[in-house]
């Protein structure tokens, strides 16, 4: 029921009050001081501790005292969150719990509880403790209390006057009211001696005592009226009522036991120095320096400040909580210093650290002797006035990471191939040529081998089977063969790392497949080699693959050198007019051109990588061409496929001026790295179908280098490729039917005649051989 009228604001449950009325609980300091409570406010709270709150709210595993408090925290709090929390309590077992989730809704005054209000009150399975809560009645005026006693013990009179007389005795809060609605708890109506309960638990008189623990004690009372009676004694806070309330926390009547076990706990909170009895709020509020609640701090420092009453409180306030929380800490304070934590910079440093040493048994090679390594500085000097690059630092750091991999690996020659940026970590990559070419091709060739003894095991196995199954005419495409190590989109070796000195992976061969699914998909790298790649059409392999095939097509198109500084290698044989050139060797003859004339035509620039062919292959070799077959087979009849047109490509060493566009959208663009002084800059050409793919060009030197993120330019939007369209159902015509399955009948008579056919073909062959015999 809605309690109207002036009421002390002693007790939170039991108090009607707006947001912004304040809580105030009297301290013992002496008779006269007062402090209020700290007042609660939607804005100081937000949606995650509203949600805090209401966990402990709706979780019937907590104790029901900790689930008051958060109920009238979130009462005090008000708001669309506190009456969507509170709404969902009434689901609970307890029916105490849900009558005053039912008050408490009603206490806030939000149109926004009136439709749970509603469906409570309309909901027969719900108590009638809980549905009685929603009954506004105003107190009456101008009567004396013998008056409104007799209005009050009058049952013939309307209920609603009766109330009114209540509401009016509770307002005068004297002891003569008390002794009068004391009188109340006799009624016959159980709903009225509730109420009467309830609001001498508001008045908080102790004149009450004896008739409330009269009501609690009676084992005959209905238990929602000793449930008012428990609340009541524990609103008034003596220590009389301890007792009473101590024996009746174990009665059988579950709604007894825990207004017990409340109102217990509301007398603790009397006598605590806690200023807010709806404090689950500030449960989460803790240090973590000194293990103690903001809250508890608070009302300690408070209490401080009313026992010294200094004249300038404001000003020292700070300095007196700042002791205080001194004073927690003289006991634990440690002159150790704890341990810190290593960052993944430091360890990053550590691993780097290596590359600046120097081996005590390695001695100083002859600078005569040519090295594998590049002069990664004169590369980054070059690149550093073309405006790319990785940085000084980075650079030198780069190249004591090539001189590493030099030293651990069996190296030909090496150089920077550039950087591929990914959404974890990138990829350093380096450029190689090797030694082990001729052992991974012995690999490739027993890998070979292999396959074909499992494929011969297999049909031996089909041979040997008395019904063999039988076998699909469909024959699958043949896989393209992958180029050898040392030749075509394979003749480098490729080796990774994600930071300078950490260790370097070798990258595996590029196979045709891998090459030509890497043109139909755009992914992002993630720095993780074993990382798969989810793509469509799938790709057959993981990131590493993936990493080898997009460096395999960055290198194809745009590591460029200057118009003659490479020259057609000679090669044995008289196969040159058929295959196309594959090898180049230095011109020793070359002549630098100007830097002006290297700008501003692209003629002047051309392709020393040979190109990619749609089959995946620098090389294109005829699949169609079959192993010899056994001439004695009879093959009259079979018709020999048409021979396929051969893939061809550019020729190596074109010039990029006959680079098709993309897009509408030039191939390349040049410049010279500084018009003011031109006699010292350097040609730059930036490819714009590879965005981060730079080569530059100064006199007879000239370095190519990518950094990017690994993806071809794809105009102003990208879309996925369409997937293929679903197969065609099996087409359903009039000359096409399903047969229906015979009947038992029918099959019986079939075997019937099948056997009678049989038999008479048995007596003809028989009659047959009797002839025979006969003539002979």
């Amino acid at each position: 029921m809605s309690r109207d009228g002036p009421v002390s604001l002693r007790k939170p449950w039991r108090s009607t009050f707006c947001l912004s009325d304040p809580v105030s609980k009297q301290i013992q300091h002496d008779s006269s001081s007062k402090l209020h409570k700290i007042p609660l406010s939607s804005s100081m709270t937000n949606v995650d501790q509203v949600a805090a709150v209401g966990q402990v709210l709706v979780d019937p595993g907590l104790d029901l005292t900790r689930r008051f408090r958060a109920l009238f925290t979130l009462r005090n709090l008000g708001g669309t969150e506190a009456i969507k929390w509170i709404s969902k309590a009434f689901t609970d077992e307890s029916a105490l719990l849900k009558h005053e989730l039912a008050y408490c809704l009603g206490q806030m005054q939000d149109r926004q509880a009136i439709p749970t209000l509603s469906a409570v009150l309309k909901d027969a399975q719900q108590e009638p403790m809980v549905r009685h809560e929603a009954d506004p009645a105003p107190p009456a005026v101008n009567r004396t209390v013998s008056e409104l006693r007799s209005v009050l013990l009058d049952e013939s009179l309307p209920l609603f006057e009766r109330y009114r007389a209540m509401f009016a005795l509770r307002n005068l809060s004297n002891e003569e009211a008390v002794l009068a609605l004391g009188d109340g708890l006799q009624c016959s109506s159980t709903l009225f001696r509730h109420e009467i309960g309830y609001v001498l638990g508001q008045m908080q008189h102790p004149a009450a005592v004896p008739a409330l623990c009269a009501a609690l004690e009676c084992p005959g009372e209905n238990p929602m009226v000793r449930h008012e009676a428990a609340e009541a004694l524990g609103s008034i806070g003596k220590e009389d009522c301890l007792a009473v309330l101590q024996r009746y926390r174990g009665d059988r009547e579950r709604i007894v036991k825990e207004s017990c076990e409340v109102a217990l706990d509301m007398l603790e909170y009397e006598n605590s120095d806690h200023f807010q009895y709806a404090d689950e709020l500030f449960q989460p509020f803790k240090s973590f320096r000194c293990n103690e609640e903001s809250y508890d701090h608070l009302s300690r420092l408070l209490i401080k400040v009313m026992d010294e009453q200094p004249q300038n409180a404001v000003d020292v306030i700070e300095d007196m909580s700042h002791d205080m929380k001194q004073g927690l800490f003289k006991d634990k304070q440690s002159t150790l210093r704890d341990l810190p934590q290593t960052t993944a910079a430091e360890l990053l440093a550590e691993q780097q650290r290596l590359l600046f040493s120097q081996p005590e048994d390695t001695e100083q090679e002859d600078e005569l002797v040519e090295t594998p390594l590049p002069n990664v500085s004169e590369i980054g000097f070059y690149l550093e006035q073309a405006g790319v690059g990785l940085g000084r630092e980075e650079m030198q750091r780069v190249f004591l990471a090539l001189k590493q991999l030099v030293e651990l690996q069996a190296i030909l020659r090496c150089r920077l191939w550039g950087k591929i940026l990914g959404t974890e970590s990138s990829y350093i990559v380096a450029e190689a040529e090797c030694r082990e070419w001729e052992e991974e091709e012995e690999q490739i060739t027993d890998e070979a081998e292999e396959e074909e003894e499992r494929e011969d095991k297999c049909r031996e196995s089909e041979d040997n089977e008395v019904d063999p199954l039988p076998q699909s005419t469909y024959k699958t495409p043949p896989v393209v063969p992958k180029e050898a190590a040392g030749t075509g989109a394979n003749k480098f070796f490729y080796y990774v790392c994600k930071e300078p000195g950490l260790p370097w992976v070798k990258l595996p061969s590029v196979s045709p497949a891998q090459i030509t699914v890497a043109r139909q998909i755009r992914k992002f790298f993630t720095g993780r080699l074993d990382s798969p790649v989810h793509s469509f059409p799938p790709f057959p392999g993981n990131e590493a693959n993936y990493l080898r095939a997009q460096i395999a097509r960055i290198s194809a198109g745009t590591q460029v050198s200057p118009q003659g500084f490479f020259q057609a290698g000679e090669e044995e044989g008289d196969e040159e007019d058929e295959a196309p050139q594959d090898s180049y060797e230095v011109n020793s003859d070359f002549e630098a051109i100007p830097v002006a004339e290297m700008a501003e035509s692209l003629s002047t620039w051309v392709h020393h990588v040979q190109h990619i062919l749609p089959q995946g292959r620098c090389m294109w070799v005829n699949l169609a061409v079959e192993p010899e077959e056994d001439p004695n087979e009879d093959g009259e009849g079979e018709e020999e496929p048409d021979e396929p047109e051969p893939e061809v490509g550019p020729p190596l060493l074109t010039p990029v001026s006959q680079d098709a566009e993309i897009f509408n959208t030039a191939p390349w663009s040049s410049k010279m790295s500084s018009t003011l002084t031109s006699q010292h800059a350097v040609a730059l050409l930036r490819s714009n179908i590879w965005p981060g793919a730079y080569t530059y060009s100064c006199g007879k030197k000239f370095e190519n280098i990518y950094v990017g993120w690994g993806l071809k330019y794809a105009g102003e939007g990208y879309s996925p490729s369409v997937p293929q369209p679903p197969q065609r159902e099996y087409p359903s015509e009039p000359e096409i039917t399903e047969a229906l399955d015979p009947s038992l009948e029918e099959e019986q008579a079939l075997r019937e005649d099948l056997e009678e056919q049989q038999a008479a073909q048995e007596e003809l062959e028989d009659a047959d051989e009797e002839d025979e015999e006969y003539d002979d």
